[in-house]
């Protein structure tokens, strides 16, 4: 939060207008309305006026908007010269002012902005190019013991921290010789958190093996002798011994694994048995080791983003290339010229700022600047909307320009909901957004008449376990109303009549990508159009096709291209049998006749598909034409456009191909930009890119459709229902995280003075609470401030999702689990709102369903495959069945836990070599008995083998070696004394059948068994838990086998990644029998 002292300028004082517009208060028309005011009573000319607007969606509607009006009054001149105007989002608008004033700026008028993503790209090649060998093997290290990747998501490492210190420099214009400074600040302000470190880490880590030792052998006499057999017990000796196994095997443990052992608890018998453990554990925050990571780790990140910075500006200047950050740079320069500014202020007329409460402290300095040198300027916003903190917003900004300026004007109505609506959002708002200084009025009046007779509030009580059956118990109930639709009435917002709902009408917010995609699959099963924001747009089967043709006018030998264009042609006409044999035949004469030396005459016919045909057989002469030109060419040959038709859903399919060509269109700017010339090949390869990386959404607002998104996504936009889900988070503290601080007071005339990075590691992974860490930091203003935003910050992105309805606002939560509904508190902790959860109470207007948790919804497949046919197959379950074909049904699915546990480094393979080949190869060596064996002996066993599978060249022997020397290694640490029995054969019956396999390991141990079994899959953490938890099946099997033959407990199975270097705990919360009936069935049995 900043602290703005009142030092604006009295002359800007009287020319920014600050206009207050809460939600639905006609924010857009009243923009609309200044700029054509301003041209009517000439106090301003269509060109010089700028607007710079937050999406470029918003700025497109609002030109648009201005001319339909001049237009209506006849200003034709007027309507045309608005197109001269600067309108568009703050980087387009700075790109603009920097080509008109290059000179000055000492750049080429021919300005390349990265495309989507390639700042990312270039920033890691930089990154990559400023570590050495040595820094990059210190950073891994102190990651995996800091467990820097566990506490953020799958897709951040120490890589992900460098770029936020480097974007928060930039941001905040910071120079690079900053850093170093902040670096000693970050570190002094962090270890002031910890105990004085003791003497010796030795005797730490021994004082740790030794309590460690004592709790197993107190456990296990206690297991022994039948005195404490519970669950709880036997999960602690388990924790005990594996992390007893990885202190002895690695000589040092992550702090994470510290504090989970300082929190460690068994049953009520055994718990004296572990408190000197606990108590050992707790000293971690005074290990030397500790103290020495920390500051370790903090310093080669701020050294590392230092240095990659320096080097993604040389690399970008080298290219002739500019980012964003630069556009805002390079202008806020420019803007400090006399010539430039003497030319603006002749420019100039009025400025427009849109969103201004998603301002960032470098944007109100060049917004302030913009203004000094125009007769007027008008900031529109709403600090109640201010959801993008994480990207560098300051929501507090607007309000301290209210305070400076001490005047504004504000939209008193609401035009978007019904009455209903409005008082509560009125009612539940006031008092909670008077805690953050948020002074102005919020109240809204509505505008519309109260015509619908209906309930406007709903209360879904969710009568489910977990979020799979909540979003499948929300599709049903969307169903529902949609197939009584009469039930709930509508009023259409442009005709103003009353209709019943639609699909289209129909939104469910979200807090995470992840839970979308769950609810649009549970909608998709319930046979409705869904849409929702994600990526996938090169796997359409339109845009397949368009491409299928592109890449035959570049080569009309391209097999796969043939392929594609043939049968998606002919989708609707054939499944997959009837046209794969006859193509593989065709294609085997024709490499058959080539490899005889036979003259052939043209291409494989693909059974003369007439599109095919015409796509091949046009005339190749295409050096004046652009890949968009060809692209139209390609859509027209293969008829992609009438195939959008015969699919169904022709306006989303069209919109996916119009989205295709804006990607073929930006392409071609990039590469013209940076003085390249585009190409079919260079196109392609840049939406494969895209695609891998993920970034090639699919088009939205083409669909009679059912919409998910997320809270952050619908800012700005409306449906006439609006269903609230996810309630029950709580506020995350970004304490550790980069952070921008202030030292000094905000001012007007230098907004970014004072302001440094912070940075402090989390070094317990997810342990969130009941660490030290924990307790000693939020006795400090740091933790208190970082808390503070948090929590206000979801109480307006709650703000934003309770004001996107027109009709109906829908809240769906499990009985008492709504703890974001209960952060609505006034400044005495006093609830705002409280959400009727009884069916038979009336109160508030609210109409409460309940929703029963029924039968899991068929998958409904959302990706789409182009051997569309293939799905039809049907499968029976053979007689007898290989453990290693049972595949996880999709109803048992959230039965299975993985827990994952590092044990080695990942081994590097090189190529793109066959997987299954990889795997045998691995496979083979991992089951082998060769402890008594030499190095040399191992190294040439591994050698034939490899050589034998044709993978040798992708792996090498010694690495394959090390993995089984270390995997073995561990075992026999974590259980020693076990015996080890490799490739175990095992089968057994269930019901009329049998099935058969053999575990790759299992050892034997005093207190029962233990089932391992390897898999050769190089995917990620995230990854790996996926892969490992779809092994259920196979492991429950030899788990069940194993137990019926012994009349021995299978401790625990495991899945082992050898390439990864991770082993993955895999537990089944069901009885055996049960899961593996569901897993033996059609669908639940892998092709042999």
């Amino acid at each position: 939060m900043v602290q703005l002292p009142n030092v604006l300028p009295v002359r800007m004082k009287e020319n920014i207008k600050i206009v207050t517009a809460g939600a639905g208060s006609g924010k857009t028309y009243r923009l609309a309305t200044e700029v054509l005011r301003a041209i009517q009573q000439q106090e301003a000319r269509p060109e010089g006026i700028l607007l710079t607007t937050f999406t470029r969606k918003a700025a497109a509607e609002l030109e648009e908007r201005v001319r339909v009006r001049l237009l209506e009054q006849g200003a034709w001149e007027e309507a045309q010269r608005i197109r001269q105007a600067w309108i568009g989002t703050i980087d387009s608008v700075c790109l603009r002012v920097i080509q008109e004033y290059a000179f000055e700026a000492g750049q080429s008028p021919e300005i390349a902005v990265f495309g989507a993503g390639e700042d990312l790209i270039e920033f890691n090649r930089a990154l990559s190019d400023s570590v050495t060998d040595e820094e990059l093997e210190q950073l891994d290290s102190l990651s995996q013991s800091l467990s820097i990747q566990d506490w953020y998501d799958r897709n951040r490492d120490w890589r992900a921290i460098v770029k936020d210190v480097a974007d928060a420099a930039r941001a905040n214009r910071i120079a690079v010789e900053k850093l170093q400074e902040f670096t000693e600040k970050s570190i002094d302000g962090y270890l002031r958190l910890l105990r004085k470190p003791v003497a010796s880490a030795t005797k730490l880590d021994k004082e740790l093996l030794d309590q460690l030792n004592s709790a197993c052998s107190a456990l296990e006499k206690n297991f022994s002798s039948g005195l404490d057999t519970t669950q709880k017990t036997q999960q602690c000796l388990q924790a005990i011994r594996r992390l007893r196994g990885r202190l002895t095997f690695n000589g040092a443990l992550p702090w994470a694994d510290w504090a989970s052992l300082s929190k460690l608890d068994a049953g009520a018998k055994s718990a004296s048995a572990i408190q000197g453990l606990n108590g050992a554990a707790a000293r971690h925050c005074e290990h030397p080791r500790l103290h020495v990571e920390i500051r370790n780790f903090t310093e080669l990140i701020f050294k590392l983003a230092s240095a990659s910075l320096s080097c993604y500006q040389e690399r970008k200047k080298l290219a002739g290339l500019l980012d964003f950050m630069d556009l805002e740079e390079l202008c806020l320069t420019l803007l400090d010229f006399d010539p430039v500014r003497d030319s603006m202020k002749e420019r100039l007329d009025l400025v427009l700022v849109d969103e201004f409460q998603d301002t960032s402290p470098i944007q109100l300095e060049l917004f302030l600047k913009l203004a000094s040198l125009t007769k007027n300027s008008i900031w529109v916003g709403d600090q109640k909307q201010s959801i993008f903190e994480f990207r560098g917003a300051d929501p507090m900004l607007m309000q301290s320009v209210l305070d400076a300026i001490k005047s504004s004007d504000r939209l008193p109505k609401c035009f978007r909901s019904r009455p209903q609506l409005i008082q509560l959002v009125n009612k539940t708002f006031e008092s909670v957004f008077h805690k953050q200084e948020i002074t102005a009025d919020i109240k809204l009046e509505p505008d519309r008449p109260e015509i619908l007779k209906t309930p406007a509030l709903e209360s879904w009580l969710l009568r489910t376990k977990s979020i799979d059956a909540d979003v499948q118990a929300i599709a049903r109930r969307i169903s529902e109303i949609l197939a009584d639709a009469e039930k709930h009435p509508v009023i259409d917002r442009r005709s103003g009549a009353k209709r019943s709902i639609t699909r289209a009408d129909i939104c469910v917010l979200a807090r995470n990508n992840d839970t979308c995609v769950k609810l649009a699959d549970a909608i998709g099963a319930c046979g409705l159009a869904v849409e929702l924001a994600r990526p996938g747009l090169i796997a359409c089967p339109e845009v397949l096709l368009a491409l299928a043709g592109l890449r035959l006018l570049l080569n009309p030998t391209d097999t796969i291209g043939a392929a594609q264009l043939t049968f998606l042609h002919n989708a609707t006409e054939m499944e997959l049998e009837s046209w794969l044999l006859p193509r593989l035949e065709e294609v085997a004469r024709y490499d058959l006749a080539r490899a005889e030396g036979k003259t052939i005459d043209g291409y494989i016919s693909w059974g003369n598909d007439p599109a095919l045909k015409r796509v091949v057989d046009r005339q190749r002469d295409y050096g004046s034409l652009s890949p968009l030109e060809i692209l139209h060419q390609a859509m027209d040959l293969t008829g992609v456009r009438d195939r959008c038709v015969d699919w169904g859903e022709p306006s989303r399919r069209l919109a996916n191909l119009e989205k295709l060509a804006a990607l073929t269109h930006e392409y071609q700017q990039l590469v013209q930009a940076r003085g390249e010339a585009s190409s079919i090949t260079g196109l392609l390869t840049h939406l494969y890119r895209m695609a891998n990386d993920s970034e090639d959404a699919q088009a939205m607002g083409g669909a009679d459709a059912v919409t998910v998104s997320t809270y952050h996504r619908a800012k700005g936009l409306e449906w006439h229902m609006v269903v609230l889900y996810q309630l029950n988070e709580e506020p995350k503290n970004w304490l550790f995280e980069p952070s921008v601080e202030s030292s000094k007071a905000f001012s007007f005339e230098k907004p970014l003075e004072g302001r440094w990075i912070r940075y402090w590691p989390w070094p317990y992974a997810n342990h969130r609470k009941g660490v030290f860490l924990d307790a000693a930091v939020q006795n400090t203003q740091e933790y208190a401030a970082a808390l503070r935003r948090a929590e206000n910050e979801e109480i307006r992105l709650l703000y934003v999702g309770m004001t996107r309805a027109r009709d109906y606002l829908v809240f769906a939560a499990r009985k008492g689990n709504h703890k974001w509904l209960d952060q609505l508190t006034d400044k005495n902790n006093i609830k705002t709102f409280s959400l009727p959860q009884d069916e038979a109470a009336t109160d508030h207007g609210f109409r409460v369903v309940s929703l029963e948790e029924t039968e899991p919804l068929p998958s409904t497949g959302q990706s789409v495959t182009w051997f569309a046919g293939a799905d039809s197959r049907i499968e029976r379950p053979p007689k007898a069945i290989y453990c290693s074909n049972l595949i996880v049904a999709d109803d048992v699915v959230n039965l299975v836990s993985a827990s994952p546990e590092r044990i080695m480094e990942r081994v590097p393979i090189v190529g793109n070599p066959d997987m299954n080949d990889l795997g045998n190869a691995v496979h083979a060596f991992m089951c082998c008995d060769c402890d008594g064996l030499s190095a040399n002996d191992k190294e040439a066993i591994t050698h034939d083998l490899l050589v034998a599978h044709g993978v040798s060249a992708s792996l090498r022997a010694a690495d394959l070696v090390s993995i089984h020397g270390k995997f073995m290694a561990y075992v026999r640490n974590r259980w020693p004394g076990a015996k080890i029995r490799r490739e175990w054969p095992l089968s057994f019956k269930i019901g009329s059948l049998e099935l058969h396999g053999a575990a790759d390991l299992v050892v034997e141990t005093p207190t029962g068994h233990v089932i391992i079994d390897h898999k050769t899959f190089p995917g990620g953490e995230g990854a790996l838990l996926e892969k490992a938890k779809s092994f259920a099946g196979q492991l429950v099997a030899y788990r069940t086998a194993l137990e019926k033959a012994t009349n021995i407990p299978v401790l625990s199975t495991w899945i082992h990644f050898p390439v990864s270097g991770y082993w993955v705990n895999v537990a089944v919360n069901a009885s055996p029998e049960t899961f593996l009936e569901r897993c033996i069935s059609a669908d639940g049995i892998r092709n042999c």
